[in-house]
């Protein structure tokens, strides 16, 4: 009996025998609904009826409980009702071995390989995601907030964490009025604008003792009382006029838009993401163009699951061989957290993540000749898996920022999280100084 993980495999190794030869402008398409069933399209004109006939039984035979039945397991593009919806889909998407197309119906995590939703983004902005919690991940991203206030930044801190909200009890002592969950309901019914975006806002204590500024939008505001209804509805795509879906990205490229257009916008956006696989960390990290740090404690369960998410962004679009300047790979910096004070904590921390960015990685085998290829030694501090360090220390773990008689000195900060806040705002900055023309990889 055929199991999920077969069922592609095997497609490949029917499709082989049964057309030998596959243009690429003929390619069959896969589509595969939520239950894993899966649906072979052909072009009409690649098969005579007794070949059709021939393959489906083949597939139909090989699926086991995976085959939607043997009339409907090979279809061709006159048999479509949609063909649009098939072939213009923003979720088809090139196999690893090129040969086909594959449209996954999930119910959940479409997002991580559509087309980006824009090229550019108003602000500079970053992200911090990771696979697992309790990885201090927004405790960093608060420390980095007072570090750019400290050095006369305005930013804005925008808590993504929307399941376990947390950010803004590091850095605020009251809410306001309304939060993110908010603005995201609200634009489903096309009432997101600049007069609910002032109600969200709400200035950090910590900005007092701060040549800068930092401000923060919480995931609810101070007198919630629906926050799991409208956590329930942020995640429904909706559909404009012109028949565009339009997601979580979306939404929230139309928040970061409106906060540029404030009167006083800030230098720098700051966004706290959820952890796990889910469609938040997707919206962050694939669909919109943030530099984004990728955050792990170093631990099997965490490089697992951070090899599970880098096989699947394998189909990416973003990630082109090569690694052209657009790439997707050149946004990600990993972050090695809460590691110890020995030399050997981050010599291991190291190897692990390059183990597994070896997945993401071009292999050189594949080099044609004549064409470049990006290729990293582990050692390589400009690769995506050479991680910047935080160091654990018990004085700023789970520690508030606003109440002075909690929050730990600046020195205490700098040590662990220095490293972090230099490398990440160079990284920031960098890749928004650069001119269009040049490549911002050049030495």
């Amino acid at each position: 009996m055929i199991k999920f993980n077969q069922v592609i495999e095997k497609t490949i190794e029917i499709l082989n025998k049964h057309l030998p030869v596959m243009p690429e402008d003929k390619r069959p398409c896969l589509v595969r609904d939520m239950t894993g069933m899966t649906t072979v399209i052909l072009p009409d004109d690649l098969l005579n009826p007794d070949e059709r006939l021939c393959l489906a039984r083949a597939l139909h035979d090989a699926f086991d409980g995976y085959s939607p039945g043997e009339r409907r397991i090979l279809l061709t593009e006159s048999d479509l009702i949609d063909r649009e919806g098939i072939f213009e889909s923003p979720y088809r998407v090139l196999s690893p071995c090129q040969t086909f197309y594959l449209i996954d119906r999930t119910q959940a995590n479409q997002e991580w390989l559509r087309e980006p939703v824009v090229e550019t983004l108003p602000l500079p902005t970053a992200a911090a995601f990771s696979i697992k919690g309790g990885v201090g991940r927004s405790t960093a991203m608060a420390a980095w907030a007072w570090g750019l206030a400290r050095q006369g930044k305005k930013v804005l801190v925008i808590d993504l964490d929307l399941e376990a909200p947390g950010i803004s009890s590091l850095l605020l002592d009251t809410l306001p009025q309304y939060g993110l969950v908010d603005w995201m309901v609200e634009s489903l019914v096309q009432q997101a604008d600049a007069t609910l975006l002032d109600d969200m806002i709400q200035t950090s204590p910590l900005s007092q003792e701060c040549e800068g500024t930092i401000q923060v939008i919480p995931a609810c505001g101070d007198k919630e009382n629906n926050y799991v209804a409208k956590l329930g509805r942020i995640y429904m795509p909706t559909m404009d006029n012109e028949g565009q879906f339009h997601g979580i990205a979306d939404r929230l490229n139309a928040l970061l838009l409106a906060v540029a257009a404030r009167p006083s916008a800030p230098d720098v956006v700051l966004l706290d993401a959820r952890a796990g696989l889910h469609d938040i960390g997707a919206a962050v990290l694939s669909q919109l163009p943030t530099t984004v740090f990728l955050f792990a404690r170093d631990e099997l369960q965490t490089w697992q699951s951070y090899q599970h998410l880098f096989q699947h962004l394998q189909q990416s679009c973003r990630v082109q061989w090569g690694m052209p300047d657009n790439d997707l790979r050149w946004r990600l910096k990993m972050v090695a957290a809460q590691l110890g004070g020995k030399n050997q904590d981050f010599d291991e921390a190291l190897s692990h993540s390059n183990d597994i960015w070896t997945t993401l990685y071009d292999e050189a085998s594949t080099t044609e000749e004549g064409s470049e290829i990006h290729t990293f030694q582990e050692t390589d501090k400009d690769g995506p898996h050479y991680p910047i360090p935080i160091y654990f220390h018990s004085q700023v773990s789970r520690k508030g920022l606003v109440d002075k008689g909690q929050r730990p000195a600046w020195e205490i900060m700098e040590q662990a999280f220095g490293r972090f806040i230099a490398e990440a705002t160079e990284q920031l900055f960098a890749q928004q100084a650069v001119e269009p023309e040049e490549d911002p990889h050049a030495p």
